[in-house]
């Protein structure tokens, strides 16, 4: 049971990334943000595919 919960903890977030598609070239909203989740993303649309919250700007 709680090898099917980790996995499903690992691959949500790729899984929802696949389906979230953001911008490959930077642009001007791009910059890093903390998540609710104590990680570092590169840009805010890369933390909402992640179906997290912003903890603070930068890193």
């Amino acid at each position: 049971m709680l090898s099917s919960a980790m996995l499903v903890t690992v691959l949500l977030p790729v899984a929802l990334a696949a389906l979230c598609p953001c911008p490959s070239s930077p642009t001007s909203e791009d910059s890093p943000v903390c998540g609710s989740d104590g990680h570092t993303y590169p840009s805010e649309c890369e933390l909402q595919c992640a179906g997290l919250s912003v903890a603070y700007p930068g890193p």
